[in-house]
């Protein structure tokens, strides 16, 4: 079963400055190669939803796209919830889930 993603409002405008910050600092396929990574580790965890790390304290699973670069997701019940975003360098205790 493939399960379909629902984008938050918060995970659209993360991912749109991870993009926006691409392009100000780095190739176009640079950018190309994020976009590919993220659409390569969604496709993964539509066919297996648990296959990333899950963090007891905050409640969702964490995908490292690139050492940059996480995002999170939720399993809810037949669908895939994306709440954000995060750049690996920041505390995940100013996370907000």
């Amino acid at each position: 079963m493939n399960y379909p993603f629902i984008w938050s409002p918060e995970s659209k405008t993360t991912f749109e400055k991870i993009i926006q910050y691409l392009e100000e600092n780095w190739s176009q396929k640079e950018i190309r190669s994020f976009i590919d990574r993220v659409d390569e580790v969604l496709h993964l965890i539509s066919k297996h939803p648990k296959l990333f790390v899950y963090l007891q304290k905050y409640k969702p699973y964490r995908c490292v796209v690139v050492k940059q670069v996480s995002f999170f997701y939720r399993i809810k019940e037949n669908q895939i919830e994306l709440p954000t975003f995060w750049g690996n360098r920041m505390a995940l205790e100013k996370l907000k889930l």
